[in-house]
């Protein structure tokens, strides 16, 4: 859900993993996030 996503997103260890993968990446990977229906 949105908050879930919310909360993830603004976590300590996804900002650090954000500081630490940029090394390990070829090209920063385009990333889509959507609702799938069904999932409630």
């Amino acid at each position: 859900d949105d908050e879930a996503a919310g909360a993830h997103v603004n976590s300590d260890h996804f900002k650090k993993m954000q500081q630490d993968f940029p090394p390990h990446l070829k090209e920063t990977p385009l990333i889509v996030s959507r609702k799938v229906e069904g999932n409630d």
